[in-house]
Parts: C-alpha cells; sequence; structure tokens
C-alpha cells in the first residue's frame, strides 16, 4: 500500500503528503489548530495558524502567518561573527601598487592552427624546469578553433579579434599584460602598434632559437615591469574593449 504522508519529526504539528487529495509535498494538520496557534515543522515552529485549521487540513498562506515566537528553538545561537578586517585574498603586491593572484604565462593562439604549438610549449615547461623561476606558477595553453581559413570580413573575424587576437583583453584575463607575436609579416606591417615581436624573419631562414630567446627575453622584460604594445595604448583595461576592437577591424580588414 503506497504511503500518503510523511511525520518529519515527532514534535510536528504538520505531516507531508506523499500522495492525494493533499498535493504532494505540500502539508496538513495532524490535529486541530486554534487561531493564534503556533504551527510546527522539522521541529522547529514556522509560523502561527491565522485562522482555526481542522484536522486533516492543509496548511498554506492562507491559513498560516509569519511571526516571530519566544519560545521558539535558536538555530545557529553559538555562531559568533568573527570582526571584520576589510576584503582579503591571496595575492601579491606588484611594484606598480597594484596586486595579482598569480604570476601565470599563458600561451594564446590566433588562430587554430598554433593549437598544438602552444600546447608543446606549456607543457616543456614542467615544476622542475620552472624551479629556477621561483616567481613564476605555470606555463598555460588557451587555443581555439578558429582563425585559419575565415572570410576576412564579417562578424566571424570582428569576434575573434574583439576577444582575441585584437586590441582588448584576451580570455576574460582582463588587464594582465599581453604580449603579441605575428610571424606574418604583412599583419605586422598592417598592426605595427599592436605587435610586440615580430617574429617573420623566421620565414626568411633566421635561427628558431635565437628568436626564442629574444621572446623568452622580452617575457621577462614584461614581467619586470616593462609595458607591453596594449598596455602602452593604454587598451584593454574594458574586458573585451568592444568599440575599439571593432573600429580596428574596420581598419585593418
Amino acid at each position: 500500500m503506497q504511503r500518503r504522508w510523511l511525520i518529519a519529526h515527532d514534535k510536528d504539528d504538520v505531516a507531508i503528503a506523499l500522495a492525494a487529495p493533499i498535493a504532494a509535498g505540500h502539508k496538513f494538520a495532524l490535529a486541530s489548530l486554534t487561531k493564534g496557534s503556533r504551527v510546527v515543522k522539522l521541529g522547529h515552529a514556522i509560523g502561527i495558524a491565522s485562522a482555526d485549521i481542522a484536522a486533516g487540513e492543509r496548511v498554506h498562506s492562507h491559513n498560516l502567518a509569519f511571526a516571530g515566537q519566544a519560545d521558539r528553538s535558536s538555530i545557529g545561537a553559538e555562531f559568533v561573527q568573527p570582526p571584520r578586517h576589510g576584503a582579503m585574498f591571496q595575492g601579491f603586491h606588484r611594484a606598480d601598487g597594484r596586486v595579482g593572484t598569480r604570476n601565470a604565462i599563458a600561451i594564446l593562439t590566433s588562430v587554430n592552427c598554433s593549437t598544438t604549438v602552444v600546447k608543446r610549449i606549456a607543457a616543456h615547461f614542467t615544476p622542475e624546469r620552472l624551479a629556477s623561476y621561483p616567481k613564476v606558477d605555470g606555463v598555460v595553453a588557451f587555443s581555439h578553433m578558429s582563425g585559419c581559413g575565415m572570410a576576412k570580413s564579417g562578424q566571424g573575424i570582428d569576434n575573434l579579434r574583439r576577444a582575441v587576437t585584437g586590441r582588448g583583453s584576451v580570455f576574460g584575463s582582463g588587464s594582465i599584460p599581453t604580449i603579441k607575436l605575428a610571424s606574418n609579416a604583412q599583419l605586422v606591417q598592417s598592426m605595427p602598434d599592436n605587435i610586440d615581436v615580430d617574429c617573420s624573419p623566421i620565414l626568411d631562414g633566421a635561427d628558431l632559437a635565437a628568436m626564442g630567446d629574444v621572446i623568452f627575453q622580452f617575457v621577462i622584460d614584461v614581467a619586470s615591469g616593462r609595458q607591453s604594445a596594449s598596455e602602452r595604448q593604454g587598451i584593454g583595461e574594458n574586458n573585451g574593449c568592444p568599440v575599439q576592437c571593432f573600429e580596428m577591424a574596420e581598419q585593418h580588414v
């Protein structure tokens, strides 16, 4: 036989219905309650009867009112709020007075063709290799599935420039320094104020390891206070920078 109600606590004045005629989950009086008497559920007073309630009658907002109870059991009475010392978080102070939460180096892709590259770069920096750089918490890779083969105009390329490769902040990273590299000479020429390191000489036979040293030194310099191109222009403070980025997209399509 199906159980039709549930009594949650032995001090309760109401039961919880599990089947008709009272809607499942609603409560009904176990005994007659007079107007003004307290109503107990789960062992605690939940209000007072705003009208006489017959045994078996549904108890809800039409006959139950909220009111403080002097003899009501206290919940969390022993809880003591510790004194506040202002908002705090685990972080560190920057040389310019700002603060940060961690010193991670993020490797970002402008096109999906670079996905494997950035993942291998990040994987290279194991905890053992980072041991020589105690102020660097880690190297992480962020990639996406866009970029290569895209139309040179339209919403797709605009969104890519705005959110990832444009003049705004990247991947919701706020106003952290962003270093932008380009191995495409045409891109460097079209966006000279936005590219930090011109890597296009690699395509003309420049030594790959030597270019790696240039990039590495630039990262160290920025971490030590040197401003990146976007920082010098004051871009990236507002995450996404849609207006500036759309203007950039229109200028360089």
